[in-house]
């Protein structure tokens, strides 16, 4: 990821070749989808923003939809398979 993040910073001329290279950026952490994973690409994402203000917004952008993605495929937080029990159904009194 971080030849990645290289690239992203050192193409300054083609868009194109920059908003695909964010957008594997971005959708490699979300396909690994470990906690490592995850920690490694907010590592590189607030590097290539801190690095290039430029990018902020399209990073910002893959960012949202790759979570939105989390939310159609049911991921982490949002599986089905995590059984917890609202804190609503509990009594207060």
């Amino acid at each position: 990821m971080w030849v990645i993040c290289s690239l992203v910073w050192s193409f300054t001329l083609s868009l194109q070749c920059e908003y695909s290279l964010l957008h594997y950026l971005v959708k490699i952490p979300f396909e690994v989808f470990t906690p490592a994973a995850i920690a490694a690409g907010i590592e590189v994402w607030t590097w290539v923003i801190a690095e290039k203000p430029a990018t902020e917004v399209a990073l910002m952008c893959e960012v949202i939809s790759a979570w939105f993605g989390t939310l159609r495929g049911r991921k982490g937080v949002f599986s089905q398979s995590l059984k917890s029990v609202s804190f609503l159904a509990y009594r207060v009194w």
